[in-house]
């Protein structure tokens, strides 16, 4: 490696480490007053640097936000996967996953409006929603599993539907029986018979544990990071 491509590399690893820095300060800052009670002044205070090196990385405090939530989405999806992926089924991989995501929201409810706030889901096709969620899809239409054809209207419905049920579940109490009705629409709109989807979205499953250590586990234990 030449001289400049080093400078390079290092200049991306400290870039990368302090907006790292930046991410955990406003997690624990959101902890307190959550995801609209953080000014840039507090968080640049809580991770003990300037207003100006934040901007050097962010343009607000809702950009820091959604950058986070991303970062939450990727690893409830990974998280998700390894309850759903065992299954040879892309239907019921779909309801399963779509259950335990607002099994998480449920069980800690910060989760959905941090989603809520970021939108979902997103164009980056390094994003676990495109490596996991995707190849589902393609599977379903492939196999003729999914009948709507329009592979982009898929995927829109997917985050939709996951999108709109956290937000709701975020605004208020929800009926029961919530995420298995919003798995059965999800199904439905995938184009499965309608008692088909029923009897799929109500298969019992277990909440997942997060990898520890990663934003998902840290928020869902209290914020301690």
């Amino acid at each position: 490696m030449n001289e400049a491509d080093h400078r390079v590399r290092v200049a991306a690893e400290r870039r990368g480490r302090m907006r790292e820095h930046l991410l955990q300060a406003a997690l624990r800052l959101m902890a307190e007053r959550g995801t609209e009670g953080a000014v840039i002044d507090d968080i640049a205070r809580a991770a003990d640097v300037s207003r100006g090196t934040f901007y050097k990385y962010y343009a607000s405090p809702a950009d820091l936000v959604r950058d986070l939530a991303l970062r939450l989405a990727d690893d409830m999806i990974i998280t998700v996967n390894g309850l759903t992926r065992h299954h040879h089924d892309p239907a019921l991989r779909a309801a399963l996953g779509l259950r335990a995501i607002l099994g998480l929201v449920a069980a800690c409810p910060r989760l959905g409006g941090f989603m809520a706030r970021a939108g979902w889901p997103v164009s980056d096709p390094s994003h676990a929603f495109f490596r996991i969620v995707a190849p589902n899809i393609d599977e379903g239409l492939a196999s003729g599993r999914f009948r709507r054809r329009d592979r982009d209207l898929c995927l829109t419905l997917i985050g939709g539907i996951s999108v709109g049920a956290m937000y709701r579940m975020t605004t208020g109490p929800v009926p029961a029986g919530f995420a298995e009705e919003a798995a059965e629409m999800l199904l439905a709109g995938l184009g499965l018979a309608a008692e088909e989807a029923r009897d799929l979205s109500r298969m019992a499953i277990a909440l997942p544990e997060p990898a520890p250590g990663s934003l998902l586990a840290r928020i869902m234990a209290g914020t301690k990071v």
